[in-house]
């Protein structure tokens, strides 16, 4: 079309045009738009109907590289099923969502095709970043150009925040469950050193009372280790040596009440 708006030439793959079906197309809204901006605008979905396919129309300003004023509009129609197709083989609802987007953010293809038949539109940055997604809730979302034509579209993957951040949770379970592994591990093994350190010193302590009490002939056992062996050895030479003094001081009292009679 011209830029006041007037068609010179329409084709299509499934009708053929003549000059009397030229029309004007200067009140559309994405040729006012293109006009202004001169880049791209996109208009509101209809469905063929002939095939019954979505379209989109996509206005493409062709500017004079001398002036660089608008030479002409060229108006296509964007069959979004092929579009559709793609978003629907990719994405998984409600966890992953794969959206195509127009410049300035407006959706032209979704697994929910109502966004794109009620115009709306989704930023996504060409890095990752924690935002609402379509239903509002938090998702993570990434956006890669794809170019087509003059046109630069946008292919958006929108993860749902509890599904991206899953691996998250669950590495963050395995590592509580190793920590209370170690803990537990911990706790069994210093509850068994201590049973095979304080057991022996607690024996020793009862072998000492029950010498006290006049059984000169307990002995302290050792335990596993061998600290607590040579203090139960220590321990039982110096109660045998006293043992063995009593001994020789009964035998002398004897001696002497035998000299004495």
């Amino acid at each position: 079309a011209t830029p006041d708006g007037r068609q010179r030439l329409k084709v299509s793959n499934f009708k053929a045009y003549g000059l009397a079906m030229l029309a004007d197309i200067s009140n559309r809204q994405e040729f006012q738009d293109v006009v202004r901006s001169q880049g791209s605008a996109f208009g509101p979905v209809a469905i063929d109907a002939d095939v019954g396919e979505p379209l989109m129309p996509l206005a493409i300003a062709l500017s004079d590289p001398r002036t660089g004023q608008p030479r002409a509009v060229m108006l296509c129609m964007l069959r979004l099923g092929v579009f559709q197709d793609l978003v629907t083989k990719f994405s998984h609802p409600p966890d992953v969502e794969v959206l195509i987007t127009g410049p300035s953010g407006r959706i032209l293809a979704a697994p929910d095709f109502s966004l794109a038949l009620a115009g709306r539109h989704f930023a996504a940055q060409d890095r990752p970043r924690l935002a609402p997604g379509l239903n509002g809730e938090a998702a993570l979302s990434v956006a890669t150009p794809v170019v087509l034509g003059d046109a630069v579209l946008s292919a958006v993957v929108v993860v749902a925040g509890d599904a991206a951040l899953r691996p998250f949770y669950q590495m963050l379970g395995v590592y509580a469950l190793v920590l209370c592994g170690a803990l537990l591990g911990a706790t069994v093994l210093a509850l068994a050193a201590r049973r095979r350190i304080v057991a022996p010193i607690q024996a020793l302590t009862r072998t000492a009372l029950a010498i006290g009490r006049g059984e000169i002939g307990a002995k302290a056992p050792g335990g596993s280790f061998y600290e607590t062996q040579r203090l139960a050895e220590t321990f039982n030479d110096m109660t045998g040596q006293l043992l063995g003094t009593m001994h020789d001081l009964q035998a002398e009292i004897a001696t002497r009440q035998k000299a004495q009679a």
